[in-house]
């Protein structure tokens, strides 16, 4: 075996070691510790399985919002086995690494630059964590990952199912609807200065109108399923109650101590709606000015959502932390300095950590700490500001001479290589 494709074997071995070491710990600390490892919403997910098993909806338990396919899939750990969710979203979690590897190989990455890369998901302490906890986000990132695989695979068909059920499962994979299809054909994209022909031939074609109305299918045809079945309580806990949600207490938002200050006047959804603005106007700019570069814009994107939303929890890192590799590859900091590369995620790490602590405080032991959260907060947030701003000055968006001259992405351009070649 060639040591590339060994040091790759190794990680993933390593990486299902390490989440079923966790899992086993988990399930030793939840009888042995006060505070359960495993996440409360892993109980509301079973809560809900239970309804469903008991001809009930999943919405009699109070708190469930999700769609009720995830309740249907967990079935079998209130039948067969507890821990059947856990192990499902640590496999989920395992192919999304797979789908890196995948989309890395696509994008010609070095070999050992990607095991690197791959790392920065086997290794990642949050990614481990909120899979092994019972979280279902990692089904999301996997579903967002075969999306983008099956777009640079140009299967486009099953790149659309794919889409369309991440967002039924989870509304937020929508931002990255816009690069997706203006990604899909970009590297055929034809020259013309008419702005009508470049509009016609350009934006509508097959290949995307295909995507757009596949992906749309899927998700209002399950919006439909379980509307018959559920009725408008699905649509406003799945969906609704997202946009109006002003959560004044497990919340690691910038905006989190505003909403709590003004929480019973008309100031708190004035401060939502502001905080909405802001975040959407960055999400649909970078999705228009880096979509050639599909892998780096998905990433943006996400940690632009994640940082700039009104409400903001720990699972919601591994939106963006799921899509780490894919800037890694691209990153001039990470060619020319690795270690400054993981010094800066590593500082990131240590002021998330250390902001978790005021939280504990008010939700554990029901002190008065929000004056330090709100702190610890906007620490956070210019962090996280910053280094969405580093990232985005050395992210080489024309790595290479061709690239350069052509005016594409690394992406595209190692996608017409390897079309020439054929």
């Amino acid at each position: 075996m060639p040591p590339q494709k060994q040091s790759t074997k190794v990680l993933f071995t390593w990486a299902v070691i390490i989440r079923l070491g966790f899992l086993l710990l988990g399930m030793l600390g939840d009888r042995l510790w006060s505070i359960k490892y495993t996440d409360y919403d892993y109980k509301v997910y079973n809560d809900a399985s239970k309804r469903i098993l008991q001809g009930k909806s999943p919405y009699d338990r109070i708190t469930y919002r999700y769609t009720p396919l995830l309740a249907y899939i967990l079935i079998p750990s209130v039948t067969v086995i507890h821990e059947f969710g856990k192990i499902l979203f640590i496999t989920f979690d395992i192919i999304s690494g797979f789908l890196l590897n995948s989309i890395l190989d696509k994008f010609r990455v070095a070999n050992d630059s990607k095991v690197y890369a791959l790392a920065l998901w086997a290794y990642c302490p949050l990614t481990i964590i909120i899979s092994t906890r019972g979280n279902a986000d990692s089904l999301i990132v996997m579903l967002s990952l075969l999306t983008l695989q099956r777009v640079l695979s140009e299967k486009y068909i099953q790149a659309a199912l794919c889409f369309g059920l991440a967002v039924h499962f989870k509304i937020y994979p929508v931002i990255y609807a816009a690069p997706l299809f203006l990604f899909i054909e970009s590297q055929r994209d034809p020259a013309t200065k008419s702005p009508w022909s470049w509009m016609w031939m350009k934006v509508w074609n097959r290949q995307r109108l295909t995507f757009a109305f596949v992906s749309a299918g899927v998700f209002f045809g399950l919006i439909g399923v379980f509307y018959m079945m559920y009725g408008y309580e699905f649509l406003f806990e799945t969906y609704l109650y997202h946009f109006s949600r002003q959560d004044h207490r497990h919340n690691l938002s910038f905006h989190f101590y505003l909403i709590y200050l003004f929480y019973d006047s008309g100031y708190s959804g004035m401060i939502g709606s502001v905080a909405f603005l802001a975040q959407w106007v960055l999400i649909f700019f970078f999705g228009f000015r880096f979509y050639k570069d599909i892998g780096v814009c998905m990433f943006f994107q996400s940690l632009i959502f994640v940082v700039f939303n009104k409400v903001c929890t720990a699972q919601y890192f591994i939106w963006f932390l799921g899509l780490l590799p894919l800037l890694a590859y691209n990153n001039q900091i990470w060619h020319n300095s690795k270690k400054l590369f993981v010094f800066i995620w590593v500082t990131w790490f240590a002021t998330e950590c250390a902001m978790l602590a005021a939280p504990y405080k008010v939700e554990m032991r029901g002190e008065n700490a929000f004056r330090p959260i709100f702190g610890s907060n906007c620490i956070f947030f210019i962090e996280s500001v910053a280094l969405l701003c580093v990232l985005l000055h050395l992210s080489l968006i024309h790595i290479s001479e061709p690239t350069r001259l052509l005016s594409i992405s690394y992406a595209v351009f190692c996608l017409k290589k390897k079309k020439k070649k054929k």
